[in-house]
């Protein structure tokens, strides 16, 4: 049963090449995932690591180095597993004589979790925008209402609610040996469970709900922050002879939530679309009809999904001087040789 299950999923994407043939996939693969991908993900895990140590420098006393520095944690590992989908999508890693199917391996053990990772870090942000949106209405009572303990509660929370949804998928398909008559080899590949029909696009759907939700939520907050920011430092302008309710400090915290906001705007708008298309054409998933063309498109997001997570090193460097000075300060052997 298991086995015939598998079978019926090779031969639909085997035979999903009338639209997109293999060939272009294959090539759109390499091009974006194996190369541009690659170089991305790789400037981003060193980027997070970085901003993991800044952050820890400063010290995690404070709600927003706890959720920045959760936030990097949680790209690092959308880069790592997503270095290892590309690792695997590598030809000499496909024609290699490792018994592994890497087009089914690759799936279970790099494409969720890295969508897993994706849904915590939208979830981060919606927090973080949140957290600025309290302490711009509230600055006299943030540091009540956003303690540390509650920030990490609240991330926790969000990391164990994704990693649920996983459970459909997971408990639905597993890793193991099974033969391969195109190649006449036993390999380890994806084997489907009696339950696989039952499970079939729930986590996808589970995907699709969360990552809408949090598309919405972080415009929303994002216009509504910069409404109230803007009126902030118009009351400033105009009040130079009273103190600001908000500090420097909060202050670089908004702009830094701006700017990390609007990025990831920009770069999950694509995947957004995917979700909606996925819903609403039949097909147009890992092993319909228009599997080559979902494959294509997913590489595309993942390409988006990498710059979002490898350029937030960039936004903190130009948006907050504390970061500035602390990146320099951990490295100041190592500039002083420059």
């Amino acid at each position: 049963m298991e086995r015939n299950d598998s079978n019926i999923v090779v031969e639909q994407v085997i035979h999903a090449d009338w639209l997109v043939s293999d060939f272009v996939r294959s090539v759109v693969e390499i091009v974006l995932g194996v190369s541009v991908s690659t170089v991305i993900a790789v400037l981003g895990i060193v980027g997070n690591v970085i901003n993991i140590l800044v952050f820890c420098k400063q010290g995690l006393t404070s709600s927003v180095n706890i959720t920045f520095t959760l936030l990097a944690v949680t790209d690092l590992g959308s880069l790592l597993t997503l270095l290892w989908w590309n690792v695997c999508g590598i030809p000499e890693m496909l024609s290699s004589e490792i018994p592994f199917s890497f087009s089914e391996v690759k799936h279970l053990s790099a494409g969720f979790p890295h969508a897993c990772f994706s849904r915590v870090t939208s979830w981060i942000i919606v927090h973080v925008l949140l957290e600025r949106c309290i302490c711009v209405l509230s600055p006299f009572k943030v540091k009540t209402i956003l303690t540390p303990a509650r920030t990490a509660v609240v991330i926790a929370l969000v990391y164990f609610v994704m990693i649920l949804t996983l459970v459909p998928e997971y408990s639905s398909m597993y890793l193991s040996w099974k033969f391969y008559p195109q190649s006449n080899r036993t390999l380890l590949g994806l084997v489907l469970t009696s339950s696989w029909v039952r499970f079939k696009g729930v986590s996808l759907f589970l995907y699709g709900v969360y990552m809408l939700a949090s598309f919405t939520a972080v415009p929303t907050l994002t216009c509504i922050l910069v409404i109230v920011y803007t009126r902030q430092a118009r009351w400033r302008s105009g009040n130079t002879s009273h103190s600001c309710p908000l500090t420097g400090r909060d202050r670089r915290a908004v702009k830094m939530a701006l700017a990390v906001g609007l990025v990831f705007s920009a770069t999950y708008s694509f995947t957004v679309v995917l979700i909606a298309i996925g819903k609403s054409v039949p097909g147009f998933d890992l092993v319909g009809i228009y599997a080559n063309l979902f494959l294509i498109c997913f590489t595309i997001s993942f390409v988006l999904d990498a710059s979002n997570s490898s350029i937030h090193i960039v936004l903190y460097y130009k948006t907050s001087s504390k970061y500035r000075e602390s990146f320099r300060s951990l490295f100041q052997k190592a500039l002083d040789k420059f």
